[in-house]
């Protein structure tokens, strides 16, 4: 696998949402870099909806993002661009070639990309599937809202773009930065919960 990506799966196993191993004390794991600067005060920028049946792709990011924004005590804060040269984070709407995809994060510096365990970047790109069916993954009592789950997906690969890492153990399943889209579909989890506020603030320090 390209390290310099990171993506989601909806079915195990292959970080591509792709399978390894990770050991940490914590139930988050960081990837090795991170932004040049954190993610307080900064901007993200959306490219136009496309047609996503049961999907709002912009608005669906942007509940991702305030989930993260509404954190405690973290530096994230974060506002939407219109101004794409002024984004650190940009995401991208369209279809993949493996539909089975969710989304994918690749890391920048400057125009270069960068392989994002030994560096740090200083924006990244985040694409998001349009051609997988949203609609074919159920939340824990088996209903079906496809922009919920396209909100956990936005809301996990933001978590790469602040520098978290995918977890693999089956313990670790009811966290965001669980490696596929069991978080969300077993556990019901669509945004950050206590531990990856704890790994932003290891690479960032708290707020206050």
């Amino acid at each position: 696998m390209n390290k310099v990506v990171r993506w989601l799966l909806l079915q195990v196993f292959v970080i591509s949402l792709c399978l390894s191993t990770t050991t940490s004390a914590f139930a988050f794991s960081v990837i090795g870099g991170h932004l040049n600067y954190p993610p307080y005060y900064k901007n993200y920028w959306c490219s136009s909806d496309v047609y996503v049946p049961g999907v709002s792709p912009n608005a669906n990011v942007d509940q991702a993002m305030t989930r993260w924004n509404n954190t405690q005590n973290t530096k994230v804060w974060m506002f939407k661009t219109s101004n794409r040269p002024s984004s650190i984070i940009d995401f991208l709407f369209n279809p993949f070639y493996d539909k089975n995809v969710m989304g994918a994060t690749h890391f920048y510096r400057n125009s270069t990309m960068v392989e994002p365990s030994n560096n740090n970047w200083s924006w990244c790109e985040i694409r998001i599937n349009t051609g997988f069916d949203w609609s074919k993954v159920t939340d824990p009592n088996g209903n079906r809202y496809p922009h919920m789950v396209f909100s956990a997906t936005a809301a996990h690969e933001i978590g790469h773009a602040f520098g978290l890492e995918d977890l693999f153990w089956t313990w670790e399943g009811d966290y965001l930065m669980y490696q596929n889209i069991a978080f969300y579909q077993e556990f019901g989890v669509y945004g950050p919960t206590n531990d990856e506020v704890k790994g932003v603030r290891s690479i960032y320090g708290a707020l206050y």
